[in-house]
């Protein structure tokens, strides 16, 4: 799936025929196999580095009845070819602070974006990495690239919205093609307004071109106001927010699999 979401079609990207990957459980074991990962007797490979069993962990909030539910499929499908899956609940800060020291495997992550991407697209580039030591930096999955940074400020400039759709376009396709992120699945959030009670509240319309409520913004109440007691009907209007829930990987093959861990500056970098 695309890094932005749907809601804002602006930014719609798809890869390109041929390169999109799909859930092949067949190919992933057939990888594996070609790499020298057997299966022992209990289903689950055996890393050929260390001669132990091929165990990933994941990193869930443990106040996500979502991450909670979605990790029983994360664990069926990396069973299917052989991997086992050790999940570990974290509050929200323990999380956050072992994405910065790169101590995990995977971790769930999720995000919200309002019309404009630029926040968005900024926690991918090379200058959000942590420091060695673990701290400061606001990486989401310790994506680094050069030619991704070129284009997030040649995008920043650009006010012709045709080519800057293209140029975002263009930084998709390198984090689709990087599998730092694996984007499961997009979370629809109701927002619902009286406008018996407020006027003149911006909400966007429902092709998704302008603003929505809890958008972590404040422009849809700039010129919010109280509604006068002539026009207060009872009546309400609903929006959509769309948020991007991704999975964080720190390496993959055949779309599923973490091969190896963060757990050294070195690595990080």
């Amino acid at each position: 799936s695309a890094y932005l979401p749907p809601a804002f079609p602006q930014w719609a990207w798809k890869p390109p025929a041929g390169e999109a990957v799909s859930y092949d459980p067949a190919k992933a074991n057939s990888i594996l196999d070609a790499a020298g990962y057997k299966k022992g007797n209990d289903g689950i490979r055996i890393d050929p580095a260390n001669n132990k069993k091929l165990t990933l962990r994941l990193g869930i909030h443990s106040d996500s009845s979502r991450d909670s539910q979605t990790s029983q499929f994360l664990k069926g499908w990396l069973k299917a070819i052989g991997i086992d899956l050790k999940i570990e609940s974290q509050s929200m800060g323990l999380l956050n602070d072992n994405l910065a020291k790169g101590d995990w495997d995977m971790l769930m992550d999720g995000w919200g974006t309002s019309a404009d991407p630029t926040y968005l697209l900024s926690i991918q580039t090379c200058g959000t990495l942590p420091k060695d030591d673990g701290t400061s930096g606001n990486t989401d999955a310790f994506h680094c690239n050069p030619e991704f940074d070129r284009l997030f400020d040649q995008q920043v400039t650009t006010f012709d919205p045709a080519e800057r759709t293209k140029i975002v376009g263009q930084m998709q396709d390198i984090l689709y093609k990087a599998n730092s992120d694996i984007i499961l699945y997009y979370a629809n959030s109701l927002d619902s307004i009286r406008k018996d009670s407020v006027s003149k509240l911006i909400t966007g319309s429902p092709d998704a071109a302008g603003i929505y409520p809890a958008q972590t913004v404040f422009w849809n109440y700039l010129d919010a106001s109280p509604a006068s007691s002539g026009s207060r009907k009872s009546s309400s209007n609903s929006a959509l927010l769309y948020a991007s829930i991704a999975i964080v990987v720190v390496l993959l093959v055949a779309g599923g699999v973490a091969v190896r861990r963060r757990s050294t500056a070195t690595e990080r970098e």
